[in-house]
This record gives structure tokens, C-alpha cells and sequence, in this order.
């Protein structure tokens, strides 16, 4: 590479040398002519009209043409002028010359007039400015001085063939070349001398190498590799040999090969084993499981080959064996795979499938799931032989899964639908697909594979937790939740007019609170089936709250509501009269509103309803409570051993003691109220308790004790009664502070309360009872006296003795 570099420099060298020296005549020619050219001789052929016949304008022309035919390499000579800025031919030999026709510069570039101009301006060109190369043509300028001043008055231009200019610089380069030639062969010589010498020494090293190498790569190969005339007497065997087979070479000396061999894997060896003693091959291979030392067996791929053909004694042979026991062990891993595989889809609670994308859903292949699924066996349907699996889609899915198996295989992405299919047997079954495409190296669809599995149970599941979703468990009628997710939809064009009716059950608190939850969850739900049977198929009814109703009714206009309604009151009506006196009657207060135009709100419809419903409530409220709290007054009366005549009685009684503490009429209204409804919680215990001949136990005292409380929630419940609540609560008080519930003492206790004690005890001691006979008055009167101020008020007790003596002197005799 030197010696090249070296070469190139030498050969450029000497061509730029002499085409220097070539230029530099060149330049010393066209000054030596410039030289000639006096200032007289220019000045004159500025000076004339008929330049062609001015003898100095010939004589010039003719110089000039004289250089061009003795110089071979000589283009052209021209003596250059400036003119207004621009330069002109004065004289050409090729007669380019027109002094006065300003297109004459025209002949030159803007760069090579620019170059000319300098000689004109006093400018002193570059060391190569005397010379401009245009390609083909090498020109050399130089100036004609002026003898006064030393200014240019002319440039002398000479161009040359730049290819004869350049030929003598050629020659001497190729001169050059030749000899660099000739040094860099003998050079060569001598270099392919040393590099035999190099390779001789190189392939001995190279020998010593590879002799290492080989015996690197027969003790490290990955395989195992031995020779020997037989199995044990190895002359070479490699570590790798000795790791897999499990044995060391000294312990495999003397050591039968049948011995280590797997028993099942024995008779495939010994066959091969024969064949290739008797030379009938030369050489076999065999899979198979060896002993290893430890005891363990290992799988080895084991191939055995004759290096020689000499005596059978002597014959030598090369063993090679691989581990192939991972190999071994995950192919057996694959192979449990692919039956636990085909286990699962003889199990699979559906089908596995795989078919063509078309209109058939050609099946290419499906699994045994299939006959369970459709009813058609797998041969029956692959390839579409008997039917097709579309043909088993219902009619209402097969565009739509067409559609979106379109979509889904141009996304790449996962399928999955739910669709009936119609059986072999014509059942219909809900089925869950879920499948992707198999797409060609182009990007095409080959085919599509998937599973699909039956869900019918799971969407009878989905029904019933739906149904109770939407449905009202107590009443089976729709919820709340269903009811608003339906009327938000309804106000539409085709659902018009819609009617809106709410229903609202009267006294539903004071039912619960009197007669428990479960009666009230009775009249809740005959008061839905009341509703549900006064609607129609394509009204929505539906429980919307405690005891509230809401039924939507499409294309129902005010006048249809209304009857609705009034259907609804005269079926309550039929249901009390053929009830009574068995549960509390039933009264429902309701209100509708008519939604006419589409811009009409549903919220303000239901609005309307609701006050609607409230105004009637108001109406109906005071008869339905007193219906009710006579219904419970009559349940009581039935339940225990008090009548309505005790009722009475003691309303009289406990009357006739406030008029004589001078209460007002307002108190004596309350008092005689709380005379009639005191024991009204009693309807919450238990008829063998209240009916009971003998003494309570102690549970069933603290039984009784809760009727005061129940009666207290019962009349709380009604706006009517809930101002006489505190004393039916507290009735049962004892003025020492021993009575219950609240353990009450003195005037803690309310005063009607007091009273109605006093005139109960009285009352209960002179009526005969299951338990006892009535006492006489006079003995009930000594008990009052003889409880007052502990279980009695003294006061009360001494007004209400006095008030029953005063009774007894007013009677006639006999009375």
C-alpha cells in the first residue's frame, strides 16, 4: 500500500511537473509576442474606418496566423482590447474581430472577461492567471505594455488543444509509470518469495493447531464419542461419552452392553445388533434407556458404525450417543398433553370446531361434544355432508353473526356471541361462541376456530335473577327500579295518550302496628292482586313503595283511567263485604294523570298523579281509620274475656270520676276514648295467654306486660287516637312506681291514666272471670281502699269510691 501511494505520487508528480513547464512555455510565448506588438500598431487600428486594408491590422493578422501554423498545438491567436468596460477582439487569426460591434464580448464568459479585465486595471493576475482552461481549449493570455506608462493597452490570448497540450506531460508520466511498473514486479517477486516461506512455516503451525483443535473438540463436543473393536474396550472415548451413558471408562471395561440396556428397549437392540454383526448393514441406530451407574435410567440416542472392513475380531467401530432424556420426557409430556387435550374436548360441555369463512360455516373439523350439543354427529356435519351449522342457526341471528364475524376478522380480534340454535330433536338451545380467525401469511382468512358451549341453564339463570331484578317478591308485581327504567322510555308517539295511576293502601302503618307485619304484608299483596286483576295485558303494575302503586297504561286517554279507577274501589268494595270481620278491610286511596303530547314530561305526569292521590287520601283517610280501629277493637273482643259492655262500663266509670275532679270536656272526650280502646294492644298477644284459666308464668307475664306498648304503637299510628297514646302506655302504672312498662311513681303518671287504673281494677273485681266469681261491690270498694296509695292514687281512688256510693243511693230499691 506504501509502495502504491508512493507509485501515484511519483507518476502525478512528474505530470504536473512537466505540464507546468508546458504552461510556462506556453505563457512565455504569448509574451514574447506581446513583446513584438508596439504601442503605434495598436493605437493605428483605433484610429481607422477600413481596418481590413490597414497595413499594421494585416501585418498583425498575419504574425498571428503564422504562430498558429508553426505551433501544432496552437488553436487560435487574438490580440484583446477594452472597450467601453467590455473586451473586444482587435486582431484574430480565426477572424472574430468587429471592433465596432459591441457582441463581441458575447464571446467570452463572465468569469474569463473578468480574469481579461485585470490586465486593463492594473491588476497583477495569480501565479495561474495567465492561464484559463474552457475543456478542450487551454487558453494563455499576457499584456502588451504601454511604453510611457506601463499599462496593459492589449492583452495577446493563444489558445491551445488542451489534449496536445497535455501530450508531452503524458509521455513523460508514462515514461514514469513504466519504471515505477517495473519496481513494484521485482518488488512482487521478492514478496511472493517471503510469503511461501510464511505459509510453509504457517501450515506446520496451522497443522499443530488444528491437531489441538480436533482433540479440544472431541473432549468438549456435546456429544459422546468412543471407538474401539467393542463396546467397553474403548482405544478413544470423550468425557462427554462417559457424563451421558453415566459411566466412567475404567468402569466400562469388561462391561455387557445388554446388562445396561432398558429390558423393554432389549429385543429392538438385539435385532439391530445381529443384523449389523452379520454385516448385513453398517452401521444402525436405536432410541433407547440406559443404566447409569447410580441406577437410574436415562434415554440416549445411540448409533454404532464399522470404521474398517477388516476381521471381525479386529474391526474397529466408532459409538455415538446424544442425551436425549429432556427430550424424551417432554415429548411424553406433550403426548399426556394432547390426551388430557382430547379428554377435555370429549368432556367439554359443547363443541371445538374448526371451519371455513363462509355463508355455511363449513365445519373442517368438530369435536364429540357435538352430538350432545346438536343432536348430529360430527360426520354429519363436517364439510356440511348432511346439513350445514348455519342451517342449525336461528334465522334471526344468521345476518347479524355474519356481520360481526366480518368485523371481528378484520380487527384481528376475538369473537364472542350468544345465540339459539335449533337440535336435531327441534329444541332450542342458547349457545356461547367464542372463536378468532386464522389468518394466511397475505393476511387472509384460511379459517376459523373456536369453541362453542351450551348456556341454556346459565341463561335460565340469568332470566330468573332478571325476574327478580325487576319484580316486587312480596307482590310479584313489577319493582320500583323496573317501573321508572319503563316509564323514561314510554313517552313516545305510539305510546300515546299515556296514562299514569298511583295507589296509595290507607292505614297500612296502623294494620302493621295492630295485627304485625305479616297481616300487613297480606293486604299488601291482595291489594296488588285487587289491581293486577282490575289491569289490562299491556298495562305495567308495579309495587313502587311500602304501600304505594304505580300502574303505566299506552294509548290510554283520562277517560279510560278514570274507569280503571273506579273498577279498582268497587273491587275493594266486593272484597270487604266477602271478608268481613277475617282481616282489615282494604281502602286505597289512588290519582292518575294523562300524559297527551310527546314534549310533556313523565316526572310532571306522575307529579300530577301524586297530588291527585294525596287529595283523595285526605278524604278517605278519616273513615278508613275508623274502619280499621273498628275492625281491631272487634279482633280484640273476640281474642280475650274483655266484651264491648266492659268497654262501656268503664268509659261511664272513669267518665263520671273526671266530672267530679271538674276536668273539661276535652279531657272527659279523651277519658271516655281511653275507656274504650285502653286494652287495644292486646291483639298483639297471644289468645292462650289472654284466654288462660290459671296463673301466668313468669314468661308469660312478661308477655302480657307488652300489650300497653303495642297498644301505644298502634295509636301513635293514627293521628285520631295519638292523643290519647301516653295513657294507654301508661295504664298499667302503679302510683308507688311497681306498675310497668316504664315503672312510673306518683303524678309522673298522666292523671286519665290514674283514673282509668282505679276504674279498671273496680270493673275487673265485680265481672265474673274463667279464673273466678265476681266479688260484690262493697268488697271490690274495701280492695280500692286497700291498695290506694300504693297501687292507687288516694285522692282518685276516694273520688271514684265516692262517685260509686253516690251511684248506689241514687238507685231505686230493688236495683
Amino acid at each position: 500500500m506504501i509502495f502504491f501511494i508512493f507509485a501515484a505520487n511519483h507518476v502525478y508528480s512528474t505530470w504536473k511537473e512537466y505540464m507546468s513547464r508546458e504552461l510556462s512555455y506556453a505563457v512565455i510565448l504569448a509574451e514574447s509576442t506581446g513583446a513584438f506588438i508596439s504601442q503605434d500598431q495598436i493605437s493605428s487600428l483605433y484610429h481607422t474606418n477600413d481596418i481590413e486594408h490597414n497595413d499594421r491590422y494585416i501585418f498583425l493578422k498575419k504574425s498571428l496566423q503564422n504562430l498558429e501554423d508553426s505551433v501544432p498545438q496552437v488553436s487560435s491567436a487574438y490580440l484583446l482590447s477594452k472597450i467601453d468596460g467590455k473586451v473586444h477582439f482587435l486582431v484574430d487569426s480565426a477572424n472574430r474581430e468587429k471592433i465596432n460591434d459591441s457582441a463581441n464580448s458575447a464571446f467570452f464568459p463572465d468569469e474569463k472577461e473578468d480574469h481579461i479585465l485585470q490586465f486593463f486595471e492594473g491588476g497583477a493576475p495569480s501565479p495561474n492567471g495567465s492561464v484559463h482552461n474552457d475543456g478542450e481549449i487551454t487558453s494563455v493570455y499576457a499584456p502588451v505594455l504601454s511604453n510611457t506608462n506601463g499599462d496593459a493597452t492589449a492583452v495577446i490570448g493563444i489558445d491551445y488543444y488542451t489534449k496536445a497540450l497535455r501530450a508531452e506531460a503524458m509521455k513523460r508520466a508514462l515514461n514514469s509509470t513504466m519504471t515505477v511498473l517495473a519496481l513494484f514486479i521485482l518488488l512482487l517477486a521478492g514478496y511472493m518469495i517471503i510469503i511461501k516461506n510464511v505459509c510453509i512455516q504457517s501450515i506446520g503451525e496451522k497443522l499443530q493447531e488444528s491437531e489441538y483443535l480436533l482433540k479440544n473438540v472431541f473432549q468438549r463436543i456435546p456429544v459422546g464419542i468412543a471407538a474401539g473393536n467393542r463396546f467397553g474396550n474403548f482405544s478413544e472415548i470423550n468425557p462427554t461419552f462417559e457424563k451421558i451413558i453415566g459411566w466412567s471408562k475404567e468402569q466400562l471395561k469388561g462391561c455387557d452392553w445388554k446388562k445396561i440396556t432398558h429390558p423393554d428397549d432389549l429385543p429392538q437392540n438385539i435385532e439391530k445388533y445381529e443384523k449389523f454383526i452379520k454385516r448385513e448393514v453398517s452401521e444402525y441406530s436405536i432410541e433407547k434407556r440406559v443404566m447409569r451407574y447410580d441406577g437410574s435410567y436415562s434415554w440416549i440416542s445411540f448409533e454404532v458404525a464399522a470404521l474398517d472392513e477388516s476381521g471381525e475380531d479386529d474391526r474397529l467401530h466408532m459409538w455415538i450417543i446424544q442425551d436425549i432424556n429432556e427430550r424424551k420426557i417432554a415429548k411424553e409430556a406433550l403426548e399426556e398433553s394432547e390426551r388430557s387435550k382430547s379428554v377435555l374436548l370429549a368432556n367439554l360441555p359443547g363443541m371445538a370446531y374448526r371451519c371455513l369463512y363462509d355463508r355455511k360455516w363449513t365445519l373442517l373439523f368438530v369435536s364429540e361434544g357435538c352430538y350432545e350439543l346438536t343432536g348430529y354427529r360430527p360426520e354429519d356435519l363436517v364439510n356440511s355432508k348432511e346439513r350445514s351449522f348455519n342451517d342449525l342457526i336461528k334465522e334471526e341471528y344468521k345476518e347479524t353473526l355474519w356481520l360481526e364475524w366480518g368485523r371481528i376478522l378484520a380487527q384481528h380480534s376475538t369473537f364472542r356471541s350468544e345465540y339459539f340454535i335449533t337440535t336435531a330433536s327441534g329444541e332450542s338451545k342458547w349457545v356461547l361462541e367464542t372463536g378468532q380467525g386464522v389468518y394466511r401469511s397475505d393476511g387472509s382468512v384460511e379459517a376459523i376456530e373456536g369453541i362453542i358451549i351450551d348456556i341454556s341453564n346459565l341463561k335460565k339463570k340469568e332470566e330468573e335473577i332478571q325476574y327478580i331484578n325487576d319484580h316486587d317478591h312480596l307482590t310479584d308485581l313489577y319493582n320500583r327500579q323496573y317501573f321508572e327504567k319503563k316509564l323514561s322510555g314510554m313517552n313516545k308517539k305510539e305510546n300515546l295518550p299515556l296514562s299514569i295511576l298511583v295507589a296509595d293502601i290507607n292505614g297500612l302503618h296502623l294494620i302493621n302496628e295492630a295485627f304485625g307485619q305479616h297481616e300487613g304484608d297480606l293486604v299488601i299483596t291482595k291489594s296488588a292482586r285487587i289491581i293486577q286483576g282490575c289491569c289490562r295485558e299491556k298495562d305495567i303494575t308495579a309495587r313502587i313503595g311500602g304501600d304505594e302503586f304505580g300502574i303505566i297504561m299506552p294509548q290510554t286517554g283520562n277517560t279510560e283511567a278514570h274507569e280503571l279507577l273506579d273498577m279498582i274501589k268497587e273491587a275493594c268494595v266486593r272484597y270487604n263485604e266477602n271478608n268481613r270481620s277475617r282481616s282489615p278491610e282494604i281502602n286505597i286511596s289512588m290519582g292518575y294523570s294523562t300524559i297527551e303530547e310527546e314534549l310533556e314530561l313523565v316526572e310532571d305526569a306522575m307529579k300530577t298523579a301524586n297530588e291527585y292521590m294525596r287529595n283523595r287520601k285526605l278524604f278517605s283517610q278519616q273513615s278508613s281509620y275508623s274502619d280499621i280501629i273498628s275492625s281491631i277493637m272487634t279482633t280484640v273482643y273476640e281474642k280475650s274475656q274483655e266484651t264491648e259492655k266492659h268497654a262501656e262500663r268503664l268509659a261511664e266509670l272513669s267518665t263520671k270520676t273526671g266530672r267530679m275532679l271538674n276536668l273539661m270536656e276535652k279531657d272527659l272526650g279523651e277519658l271516655q276514648l281511653l275507656g274504650m280502646l285502653h286494652d287495644i294492644g292486646k291483639i298483639g298477644i297471644d289468645d292462650k295467654i289472654l284466654n288462660k284459666p290459671g296463673k301466668l308464668t313468669e314468661e308469660e307475664w312478661v308477655i302480657m306486660k307488652r300489650h300497653p306498648e303495642i297498644g301505644y304503637r298502634i295509636a301513635k299510628a293514627s293521628h285520631k287516637l295519638s292523643r290519647i297514646a301516653d295513657y294507654i302506655l301508661s295504664h298499667h302504672e302503679r302510683w308507688d312506681g311497681a306498675g310497668y312498662p316504664k315503672g312510673l311513681k306518683g303524678e309522673d303518671i298522666p292523671l286519665l291514666s290514674r283514673i282509668l287504673a282505679v276504674a279498671d281494677a273496680y270493673d275487673a273485681m265485680t265481672e265474673d272471670r274463667v279464673y273466678r266469681k265476681a266479688m260484690s261491690k262493697k268488697q271490690a270498694i274495701e280492695e280500692i281502699k286497700k291498695n290506694s296509695g300504693s297501687q292507687f292514687d288516694p285522692l282518685i281512688a276516694k273520688i271514684f269510691i265516692e262517685s260509686v256510693l253516690m251511684e248506689e243511693d241514687c238507685l231505686p230499691p230493688g236495683k
